[in-house]
This record gives structure tokens, C-alpha cells and sequence, in this order.
């Protein structure tokens, strides 16, 4: 199988597959996911790249910082993953660095945006086991349920830091009293079952 990148500018990114077929129609479509993550990986380094810097002295919260070179790492997307150089700075205080590849993308955890996202929603749907092997069956792409926990939990550290409110849909002046109480439900718990489980509600 082969994927090459034949055009890419500031608008656009041109990428040309070579995939295998046969008369086994599942083996195709195998062959086909296969294919569309390649070109998406070529694609998504090349993107991903374009947010690193040229090397030149930056400032950071009012410090000069510097680059260090460029240093490798390797990143996690929808599509596989790749091995990608870009800049490292410290500044001459020495102390932790700063990637602003990794600042300006929202890289999380080696991960791109769409990848945790995609890995935090299904988290929070099912268990760690179930999105590791959802992820292999459906998307082609093998992760360690440790790094699924990762992802999840910076995503969620991102969330809870936002000052987003929610609206109940009823007008404070309307709610006389507040009612918060416990009750039970049924769910289906690995190895032990369906379970009674405890939920709480609260009602305006």
C-alpha cells in the first residue's frame, strides 16, 4: 500500500492512494480503511507541522526563550501515528521548556484535538476495555486503555477549567424549592451482571 503527498500549499493538501483490492468484499473494505488512514496520517503530519516555528527566539509570558533544536516526538491522531522534529525552547533561567507546536495545536497528552476528542466521548460512554477494542474493530488504531485514561482525564481537566454555565431552562424567580434525592437503576456491570446501581437527581 502506498499514500505520497503530490501537491500541498497554505489551502490545500493533494494526496495520492494506492490501495489493493480482491473479490472479498471485507478484505477490501479493510484495505480501504487502511488506505484512508495512511493519507489521513500524511495529512495530519503535514498540517500538524505548519504550527511549529522557524527556530527564532520567542517570548513567553514577558521571557526571551530560545530554542533548543528540534526534537523528536511522537504524536497520536484519528489516523495512526507519526514521528515529528519541531522546536523546543527554555529560557536562559533554564527550568521546564515550552513546545509552541504543541501550545498553539492544543496538543494533549501526544494526542491531536480530534483524537481526544474522539477517545474522551467514547470514555464517557464505556468502559476503557470496550474503547480500546472499539477503537481497533472500527478505526484501525491500537491504544493502551492507560493512555484512553490519560486522554480522558486531560480532556477533562481542559472542560472543568472553562467557566461555562448550563441552563435549566427555568427562571430563578420561578423555583420555589429545591428537591435533591437518591434512587436506583439497573446497569450492566463486566463480570458481576446487571447491578443495582445508586443516581442522584436533582429537581427544581
Amino acid at each position: 500500500m502506498k499514500a505520497e503527498i503530490i501537491k500541498n500549499d497554505l489551502k490545500s493538501i493533494t494526496i495520492q492512494v494506492t490501495i489493493p483490492v480482491s473479490n472479498d468484499m471485507l478484505s477490501s473494505e479493510e484495505a480501504i480503511q487502511q488506505g484512508v488512514n495512511l493519507a489521513g496520517l500524511l495529512a495530519t503530519e503535514s498540517v500538524l507541522s505548519r504550527f511549529d516555528t522557524d527556530g527564532g527566539p520567542i517570548e513567553v509570558d514577558k521571557k526571551k526563550y530560545t530554542s533548543k533544536g528540534q526534537v523528536s516526538k511522537i504524536y497520536q491522531c484519528p489516523f495512526g501515528e507519526f514521528d515529528l522534529c519541531r522546536h523546543v525552547y527554555q529560557s536562559n533561567e533554564g527550568g521546564s521548556t515550552y513546545c509552541p507546536l504543541d501550545n498553539d495545536a492544543r496538543i494533549l497528552v501526544f494526542s491531536t484535538p480530534k483524537f481526544a476528542k474522539t477517545v474522551s466521548h467514547k470514555y464517557s460512554q464505556i468502559g476503557s476495555l470496550h474503547v480500546q477494542r472499539d477503537l481497533k474493530e472500527n478505526h484501525g488504531r491500537s491504544i493502551s486503555r492507560t493512555y484512553i485514561q490519560d486522554i480522558s482525564e486531560a480532556v477533562e481537566k481542559v472542560a472543568s477549567s472553562k467557566p461555562w454555565q448550563y441552563s435549566t431552562g427555568v427562571e430563578s424567580s420561578e423555583v420555589s424549592s429545591i428537591g435533591i434525592s437518591l434512587d436506583g437503576a439497573c446497569m450492566l456491570i463486566r463480570n458481576d451482571g446487571w447491578r443495582q446501581a445508586m443516581v442522584g437527581s436533582i429537581s427544581l
